[in-house]
């Protein structure tokens, strides 16, 4: 067990949804186009081919501030090792989490999902 991350706290009235997967595979454009956003516009998440993220960004839907998607860094990184990523990302405190990935399923991503479903998280 692990506490909730201090850029997760005042959360109450809100539904938060964790965006993750490994580096690279498009977490953070998936964010942009469920938020209907085109490139270039204020609210736009920056994306890369390399490792963009490097810190837990949260974005709202245009007009509903409620529902709050997280783009979070890419698991199994150097920066953000798999083995503590569960604990580092606060991944059991999310309403929801949505698992990205490229082509197929890694150990780092079926390490996640055993994880979530262990804490019941959908």
């Amino acid at each position: 067990d692990y506490p909730v991350p201090s850029w997760l706290t005042n959360s109450e009235g809100t539904m938060n949804v964790a965006v993750v997967g490994n580096s690279g595979v498009g977490k953070s454009l998936l964010i942009n186009k469920m938020r209907r956003l085109k490139p270039g516009a204020a609210e736009w998440a920056p994306t890369g081919v390399k490792e963009t993220t490097l810190r837990p960004m949260m974005y709202t839907f245009p007009g509903i501030d409620k529902v709050r998607l997280w783009d979070l860094p890419g698991a199994g990184t150097p920066g953000f090792p798999k083995e503590n990523y569960l604990r580092d990302m606060g991944l059991r405190h999310f309403d929801s989490v949505l698992i990205v990935t490229a082509n197929r399923f890694t150990s780092t991503e079926v390490m996640l999902r055993e994880e979530l479903e262990r804490y019941t998280v959908p």
